[in-house]
């Protein structure tokens, strides 16, 4: 079930061992949750808009992002019958942020080109082993800068629009473009 990839100066020879190690705990029992204990109900998004208010809660009626590794693993030669090795590519962090346009704030920071830090959380009601913890999964974005178009009004009804984002290496930090931290009840992945 792996896709193994191997370097480009590797030469494979009969008779080579080769060693995988995985994160999971060869003496633990290997059982998973079978409960759905994250919803979308139990998210909430904050946002620093790096004006030193800190970070505040944003009203949110959406949110999307795509993390692509920009991994090209069809790259062929020809007179070769394997594929060549991959390229490092730069990975890119895209989404979209459906907003209420009620509030100017994001707008100016599109506006402006603006960096802002956005955090995504979900937070079940259920504890981890009737601890005082709960399960929970967040996303950070530290360096998000948005683009898109103006928004339109078409009437009366709620004026909504997107905002889409490119999230970037936050260099003062030195914080990835997303920063993923699930708090659950096992010890590997």
């Amino acid at each position: 079930g792996f896709d193994i990839m191997w370097p480009e100066n590797v030469t494979l020879t009969a008779g080579d061992t080769w060693t995988f190690t995985t994160f999971k705990d060869e003496n633990a029992s290997a059982s998973y949750e079978t409960e759905d204990l994250l919803t979308g109900f139990q998210g909430s998004i904050s946002f620093d808009k790096g004006d030193g208010s800190g970070s505040v809660p944003q009203g949110v009626m959406g949110a999307t992002f795509t993390l692509n590794n920009n991994l090209y693993g069809d790259k062929y030669e020809l007179g070769e019958r394997q594929r060549a090795a991959l390229v490092p590519q730069r990975r890119a962090t895209e989404g979209t942020l459906t907003l209420e346009f009620d509030d100017l704030d994001i707008y100016r920071m599109f506006v402006n080109g603006t960096a802002g830090d956005l955090l995504i959380s979900v937070t079940s009601d259920e504890y981890i082993n009737n601890s005082s913890t709960k399960y929970s999964i967040t996303f950070r974005f530290p360096e998000v800068k948005f683009s898109g178009t103006t928004p339109t009004i078409g009437g009366e009804e709620i004026i909504s629009t997107d905002f889409p984002f490119t999230a970037l290496y936050d260099d003062t930090l030195s914080i990835p473009d997303l920063r993923i931290t699930l708090t659950n009840s096992q010890s590997y992945i």
